[in-house]
């Protein structure tokens, strides 16, 4: 299952911590408000790879550490590009033994890992969108995971809510970068555009209201579905 590469990866991280924590404090992009405790750390092993085979879940469990599964896939619309990003879930526990479900992302799933303030401010926003998406009639399912929670058409997110570190959080909508011109002129608030995701991020505060990014909201909703294939 793991690699010779992995293996050497996984003991390097062990026996170079203090590297780390170096690498960490000198990084130019480091969030202001994400906290690690250096004393604790706990090493954590993410693969990433366009299929992941069903088999591997259970097998990555005999490793001995946490492990994140992540399909990435890239899909063409027009002279766009979007990238699906697929978390797997842990199996459940062979035996005879109660079986346990998926993992809920609720409130407590949430506050264990974040700030509980924030917490509660990343749903209040999360409902709002909902709402919205809703008055509007828009076909879209709103789906939770560990880092965020979407607004899906089919396998694709549109828009929704996704954490940065454990106190703050950015609103992300996909926009094709030939759309990228009129969004910002419909985005009353400061913005970014992830090149790589093809997605603006609008960092969460006081000051931000759903409802003034109805426009934003609709162009997304309108070149997404208009633009991407039947699946």
């Amino acid at each position: 299952m793991e690699s010779c590469g992995g293996r050497l990866r996984r003991i390097w991280a062990e026996t170079h911590q203090d590297t780390i924590r170096v690498w960490w404090q000198e990084a130019a992009d480091r969030p202001d408000d994400l906290e690690i405790d250096w004393e604790h750390l706990q090493i954590r092993l993410i693969v990433l790879a366009p299929s992941i085979k069903p088999t591997v879940p259970r097998l990555v469990k005999k490793l001995g550490y946490a492990v994140d599964l992540i399909e990435v896939k890239k899909f063409a619309v027009g002279s766009d590009e979007i990238i699906l990003v697929n978390q797997l879930e842990s199996p459940v526990k062979e035996g005879r033994a109660t079986a346990k479900g998926m993992q809920v992302y609720d409130k407590e799933f949430y506050k264990d890992k974040r700030n509980p303030r924030s917490v509660d401010a990343f749903f209040d926003l999360e409902a709002e969108l909902e709402g919205i998406a809703k008055h509007r009639g828009w076909n879209l399912e709103p789906k939770f995971n560990a880092y965020y929670a979407g607004f899906k058409q089919g396998f694709f997110n549109v828009f929704g809510v996704h954490w940065v570190g454990t106190k703050s959080f950015e609103v992300f909508v996909k926009m094709p970068r030939s759309k990228l011109a009129g969004a910002k002129r419909l985005c009353p608030y400061r913005s970014e555009y992830n090149e790589r995701w093809k997605q603006m991020t609008i960092r969460a505060t006081e000051d931000v209201k759903p409802r003034r990014l109805i426009p934003l909201l609709q162009l997304a909703y309108d070149s997404f579905v208009g633009e991407h294939p039947a699946e």
